[in-house]
């Protein structure tokens, strides 16, 4: 991205109030043991930090965006690092009890978002947890509008192409689910209707993705203690 451009474009101008924002990924905190250290990768404001310290969780948050690093520690975060994510995670062995990544693999082209699986992989120990939430592809507002509105979102990844390169990496998927993201919405008839009618496909713009570290080694298929 040019100087110009990142002078123009707000990661966050549709991304939805921080309170929102707290409000719908705090469903994912029962997937994070108490005590345990989860890394947030791209934790952008760094809201599920905050989510996952209320839970006595140690965090780790990292993401690109200096400024969004500066603010998470203006806000009282600790360990937070302004760092590619996939230079983060190189060398890193079973170091991590989980890992949560929310709007970050849809910004990577396929070749990048399958060495950030493979590191998260190598970096999770036995039985860690993976949280992937992305856009959801099936939905037809996401497709037609909202997808494009970031102009750094390189493509979409369906739920059956995740699930195999998650299993490619000994990531064994436990749960798959869609939830609506938009903020003060109301209920229309015209919505209603549309979400019965298309289910997934209408109402529901993301996707989210649990997967478990197995005892799968990728390189040579041996299983693993």
């Amino acid at each position: 991205m040019t100087q110009r451009q990142n002078d123009v474009v707000d990661p966050y101008e549709f991304g939805g109030s921080i309170e929102h924002l707290r409000k719908l990924q705090r469903r994912f905190l029962k997937h994070f043991p108490h005590y345990s250290t989860v890394v947030d990768l791209g934790c952008g404001r760094g809201v599920f930090l905050k989510v996952l310290k209320e839970k006595n969780i140690k965090t780790i948050g990292v993401d690109s965006n200096c400024s969004a690093v500066q603010f998470c520690k203006a806000r009282g975060g600790k360990d937070v690092y302004c760092e590619d994510i996939l230079e983060f995670l190189r060398g890193k062995v079973k170091l991590y009890d989980g890992i949560f990544y929310s709007q970050v693999i849809e910004h990577l082209d396929f070749g990048k978002a399958v060495s950030l699986l493979h590191l998260c992989s190598q970096a999770l120990k036995p039985d860690g947890v993976l949280v992937l939430v992305t856009p959801n592809p099936l939905d037809i507002t996401v497709m037609g509008d909202i997808f494009w509105l970031d102009p750094s979102h390189v493509r979409p990844y369906p739920v059956g192409l995740l699930k195999s390169m998650l299993q490619k990496e000994g990531l064994s998927v436990r749960e798959v689910g869609y939830f609506r993201g938009a903020e003060g919405t109301r209920l229309r008839i015209r919505h209603v209707v549309l979400s019965a009618l298309l289910g997934n496909q209408y109402g529901k713009e993301n996707l989210f993705v649990v997967a478990v570290k197995s005892g799968f080694c990728p390189k040579n298929g041996a299983l693993t203690n």
